[in-house]
């Protein structure tokens, strides 16, 4: 039984490149959600943790 091609990315990228361009943007989506600023109101409640 003959296995089908591996299908190209949605850009048409096959093989290593498309899981680079996936960890890439994994990290720019984690570095962007570190630079957020922390919601007044979770700091409300941080502050009656202590």
């Amino acid at each position: 039984m003959e296995r089908p091609a591996k299908p190209p990315s949605r850009d048409g990228k096959v093989g290593e490149q498309a899981p680079a361009d996936l960890g890439r943007a994994l990290k720019t989506v984690y570095d962007d959600t570190l630079r957020e600023a922390v919601p007044a109101d979770f700091l409300d409640l941080l502050d009656k943790l202590d």
